[in-house]
Parts: structure tokens; sequence; C-alpha cells
């Protein structure tokens, strides 16, 4: 099956990279009895099927369930055990990110053209570059985004008040950048980890 990357980042922290080249019946097809989610079923969307096959590839014959929070946030056992966990799908990807240690999130974003169109409501005046690559950084910051949203997990933030990127250069793959939440009186500094993979953005946290 197409897993393309799978990273233990350590040892309680697990990332994998799912690449789709099944149809919907062939993904449909495998799924098993011992996946249970009992959030939103979406069986005839793609992505949910890829990243619900993905985790049964990773944990083969053990009894998965996914519930969902108020929030619309993700949780995981494993036979039985608690684990954390974050999705995110894009075009002809979907992956998954959990933990029995850490909270988690993820994102991945297909690098084009037409993210410039809406920089204008997550980039602030403090995250502006003079970088001639403007589609790479402003999906950059704009997945980085995503990612610290997905790690709040509780909704209700602003991506240009409440969020903020600081200031990074791209002289690796993959490299990390530090995002900022603030919100009210809750304010948190997290390290982001940022790659490129096959013409997408990839960026996860696992906390500090």
């Amino acid at each position: 099956m197409p897993i393309i990357k799978h990273t233990n980042l350590n040892e309680n922290t697990v990332l994998a990279l799912w690449k789709i080249t099944e149809t919907k019946e062939e993904l449909l097809a495998l799924l098993t009895p011992y996946l249970i989610d009992n959030g939103n079923n979406m069986p005839n969307n793609i992505h949910w099927l890829a990243s619900r096959v993905l985790l049964q590839e990773l944990f083969e014959g053990k009894s998965i369930e996914l519930h969902k929070n108020e929030f619309n946030k993700p949780s995981l056992t494993i036979n039985g055990k608690p684990y954390t966990i974050s999705i995110t799908h894009s075009y002809e990807y979907a992956a998954v990110m959990f933990s029995r240690s850490h909270a988690v999130a993820i994102d991945l974003e297909r690098i084009d053209k037409r993210v410039l169109r809406v920089t204008h409501k997550f980039i602030r005046e403090d995250e502006l570059f003079t970088e001639t690559d403007a589609i790479l950084y402003s999906t950059i910051i704009w997945s980085a985004k995503e990612t610290l949203y997905k790690y709040y997990g509780k909704k209700e933030l602003d991506f240009r008040l409440n969020l903020q990127v600081h200031p990074f250069v791209y002289d690796a793959n993959p490299f990390v950048a530090t995002g900022t939440i603030c919100k009210e009186n809750y304010q948190l500094n997290l390290p982001i980890h940022i790659e490129t993979i096959e013409g997408y953005v990839l960026t996860y946290s696992f906390g500090n």
C-alpha cells in the first residue's frame, strides 16, 4: 500500500503519509470491522477512506476507535488505550499523526498560486516577507497556522489576530519555525516542523 512516509518522531509519536492511488471503491473494500468511527462518517469521501485505511495499516489487526469532541477534534483509542491524533488531507494525499504522550497537530497544503488571492486573510504585517517565492512562503505560513489552529483545538481563532508565525529562513528541508497562539489570557509558543514533499507543504507540531 502506498505509505510514502512513516516517521517515528519519538518513542510515542508517529507521523504517516499516504498517497492515494486507489478508487473510493477500492478503499472502501479495504475497511475492516476492526475500525469504528464514532464521528461524522463519510464513507463516500476518498480522503476520509484513505486516512482510515492508513490507520488500519499502521495498527494491523488491532481494534481502532475514532471519536470527536464538541469542537470536532478527533481522538483515538487502540485496543482501548488512548492516543491523541490529528488528520489532514490535500488532493492525492492523506496523513495522520498520533501520540501516546503529546498533543499533536498536522496539516498538508498543495503549493498553488491561488493562495496569493487570500493572503490578506491570514498573513499579518509582521509576517510579510521579501523572498521571491511568494507562493511557497505563503503556503508555509498558511499550513503552519492550520497546524496551530488544530493544536489549539477549540476553534474561534482568527488567523491574523490570534496566530503568528515568526520569521524563518527556508534553508533546509525539513526545518523548524516557531508559532504563537494568543487569545485573551491564553498564549503558547510552539515549534512547527516544516517540510516540502512532492509539491506540498507538510507542517506539524507535537508540543515543546
